[in-house]
């Protein structure tokens, strides 16, 4: 029994001692053998892989993935700011400086954004918040 998930996308070559090398599909340069272990890619290749190709694609992969990550974070910040400034009185918002140049957006003296702005960003949200429930009420 192969400890191997064939449903999920594997590349499979066998190397010339006639053992068989596999890398998925969304893992590429990560060789495993028949049981799940990393291999070398000194092996892999000897098996049939372009390993310098799949090393850049696996280089790039884990670029984006951490790119990815990075934005999906920055934006699940945002998204909790803009909850929190959703569910604040506009009249109690002020933007308040943090020092160094960082402000933030406060309702009284709770802060309600997570992320550091400029004092021109702060100001702009705090007018857009202010003007849209002027606006609306």
């Amino acid at each position: 029994m192969s400890a191997i998930d064939r449903d999920r996308g594997v590349t499979i070559r066998t190397h010339p001692a006639g053992f068989r090398v596999f890398m998925y599909k969304d893992l590429p340069g990560v060789y495993l053998d028949e049981n799940g272990n990393e291999t070398k890619p000194a092996i892999a290749n000897v098996a049939g892989f372009d390993t310098e190709l799949l090393s850049k694609q696996r280089s790039m992969k884990e670029k984006m993935d951490k790119a990815r990550a990075e934005i999906e974070e920055e934006y699940a910040l945002k998204e909790a700011d803009l909850k929190n400034l959703a569910d604040a009185d506009s009249d109690g918002l002020v933007a308040k400086s943090e020092g160094r140049g960082k402000w933030a957006i406060y309702d009284g003296e709770q802060r309600v954004t997570k992320n550091d702005m400029t004092k021109a960003e702060a100001e702009k949200l705090l007018k857009e918040m202010t003007d849209s429930e002027d606006e609306d009420g």
